[in-house]
């Protein structure tokens, strides 16, 4: 899709659900995105997305080049509006853990304590 700025979160906030069906990602700040705008995200089960979702608590992953388990997840979140509901709800608290602020609080306080153990 290309740069789109501040309309990740409207986008992402339209969406039943999110999903990212790359056979591979790195990371994924794209299924952040997705889940701090309160969709719940399917993704393929590789290394980025795995470092992020939780299957069944936090967003459901699938396996790669399996076609059939991502209809079938996608089906799921269709049909069970609860889940939807749960899901999208635990990766907002999950994306959370990903916030700037948080992690700039976790780099300096790493920081900070390689800089006393040198002293």
């Amino acid at each position: 899709a290309g740069q789109i700025g501040g309309e990740v979160a409207a986008y992402s906030a339209g969406c039943e659900f999110f999903v990212l069906a790359s056979p591979a990602e790195p990371f994924g700040i794209v299924i952040l995105e997705a889940m701090a705008a309160g969709a719940p995200v399917i993704a393929v089960n590789n290394a980025g997305p795995a470092e992020i979702i939780t299957d069944g608590v936090n967003g459901l992953l699938v396996a790669r080049s399996e076609p059939e388990q991502l209809a079938a997840a996608m089906q799921r979140l269709i049909v069970d509006p609860e889940l939807r509901d749960r899901l999208a709800a635990a990766g907002n608290t999950r994306a959370a853990e990903f916030a700037w602020p948080k992690i700039a609080g976790q780099y300096v306080a790493a920081y900070a304590a390689a800089m006393a153990a040198e002293e």
